[in-house]
């Protein structure tokens, strides 16, 4: 979700935004102004969309430079009007109204947004939910890459995650899926192995809801906790477009008193943010110019399946910065470096992670550039004017979609179906030890490659999507063939 999409109407309760003001919008058509001009209009986004805006690579180089523009994907570039959208959806330029959102606008109220956040790259989840977790994408620009694609010998993606870099140090981390089981019960960003070989059978490093909030309850989370929202199945609260806006705020507020009534408050953190901006107008120019994380990876390709630099931004992205050491009610513009170019971006989560625990190094050229929101934290004693409690979350919408996105099992297409019938009967022949249906032979030549010298973790993997396969699951696997699991190339390696 956008910057503009979320905040932009909350101009008179967040002084300080670069929000919408009166007759801001884009021409139906850039190139023929006689088709009229479309407004940005407060308080008309839904709850549920009926629709998934276009936020692909190609559909973000329309929204950013407009149509007809085909030189998007590498310098020099046109100029950033952001006129696009409109041309690409007029529904992109409804935005929420801050009667809407009262668990975010009064997070915002409380504590502090960053002005200008910007996602990784301009595309979809995938890629940039990698540069929130290890400054680089290795390539991909579009969610549903394997790194096979990008020139790679593994499907995995294989860069050092932020993972491996506080565990290295001493520092545990944890992860919590929120119930997602779109993916097999397993994290939605197991296409990374720095996640997966440190969340797979490491006790409390993965887990459900339950345990954040207990372990919030008595002050005991790790130093470093990622929580996943549900994107799938039963009731997702991730905000995605189709899903829910109200199950969201639901999420937010709990999460949120669930830290303030713990006693570790007072030394505790929380960033939120979303992984792209999903295709709703932002009315900011996006920057033009960031360091490509060229040294991470050792692939092909440097732009699968779309040709690009790595050298530009996405547009900005709805986020929240909350702590009881942040002065209230502050907005954020550009950080102070670590160089006159520096921005915050989703590679600024890494970078901040090295410096928050004085990690020895940066992952890539990327967060080494990236602005660090450690600076924000400029009161030298907590707040004791904290809210306890936020107000009441909107009522939960009826009207919702099951599988990820907008998707739903009748729309299923055949090479879904195909997909999902595929993995349920390898499921089934490795729980009954039937291997001739997997297609495979015994030896682990053949199972070693999904996951490198982690073998033992296709059984994990195993028994974590076994046990998530109930009637609803099976309907959201459907959906993930042209997601963020590619199910033709997992059922080959496995």
């Amino acid at each position: 979700r956008a910057f503009d999409h979320i905040f932009g109407c909350a101009t008179a309760e967040l002084p300080g935004i670069d929000g919408i003001t009166p007759g801001m919008g884009n021409w139906a058509d850039p190139r023929d102004h006689s088709k009229g001009f479309v407004n940005v209009t407060c308080g008309e986004a839904q709850y549920v969309c009926q629709h998934d805006e276009d936020h692909s690579f190609t559909g973000t180089t329309t929204q950013v430079f407009g149509p007809g523009v085909t030189d998007g994907a590498k310098a020099p570039y046109p100029e950033a009007t952001m006129g696009g959208y409109a041309y690409k959806s007029t529904d992109s330029m409804k935005a929420f109204a801050p009667d809407q959102l009262p668990i975010k606008i009064s997070l915002a109220k409380e504590f502090a947004v960053f002005n200008n956040f910007y996602a990784a790259l301009p595309g979809p989840s995938q890629p940039n939910h990698m540069f929130a977790q290890s400054a680089t994408s290795c390539g991909a620009t579009e969610t549903g890459v394997v790194f096979e694609e990008c020139g790679g010998i593994l499907p995995l993606f294989p860069q050092k995650t932020i993972y491996e870099s506080l565990l290295e140090e001493g520092h545990e981390f944890a992860v919590y899926y929120n119930g997602t089981i779109t993916e097999g019960g397993v994290p939605g960003d197991i296409y990374m192995t720095g996640l997966l070989k440190n969340v797979v059978g490491r006790a409390k490093t993965f887990d459900e809801p339950d345990g954040f909030f207990e372990r919030a309850a008595t002050g005991t989370l790790p130093q470093f906790s990622w929580m996943l929202p549900r994107n799938g199945g039963s009731h997702p609260n991730d905000d995605h477009p189709c899903h829910d806006m109200a199950l969201g705020e639901e999420l937010l507020k709990s999460v949120y008193e669930a830290l303030r009534a713990g006693p570790a408050w007072n030394k505790t953190a929380l960033f939120v943010v979303y992984d792209d901006p999903g295709g709703f107008f932002d009315h900011v120019p996006t920057p033009l110019y960031a360091p490509p994380p060229n040294s991470a990876c050792d692939q092909k390709n440097t732009g699968c399946p779309d040709t690009f630099a790595f050298d530009r931004l996405g547009a900005r992205l709805a986020n929240l910065l909350i702590s009881p050491r942040i002065p209230k009610g502050t907005v954020y513009r550009d950080p102070q470096g670590p160089t006159s170019t520096s921005k915050f971006d989703l590679a600024s989560v890494p970078a901040t992670v090295k410096n928050f625990f004085g990690l020895p190094s940066f992952l890539t050229e990327r967060d080494a550039w990236s602005g660090s929101f450690h600076e924000a934290f400029t009161l030298g004693e907590p707040r004791t004017d904290t809210p306890a409690h936020l107000p009441n979350a909107p009522a939960a919408s009826q009207n919702v979609h099951t599988l990820h996105g907008c998707g739903t099992p009748e729309k299923a297409t055949r090479r879904q179906k195909r997909h999902h019938s595929l993995l349920s009967t390898i499921l089934n022949s490795a729980e009954n030890g039937d291997d001739d249906d997997a297609d495979a032979d015994d030896d682990d030549e053949n199972k070693i490659p999904l996951l490198g010298d982690n073998s033992f973790l296709v059984t994990k993997g195993f028994q974590a999507m076994k046990e998530a396969i109930t009637n609803k699951a099976q309907r959201v696997f459907m959906g993930l063939a042209d997601g963020s699991i590619r199910f033709d190339k997992l059922a080959d390696e496995l």
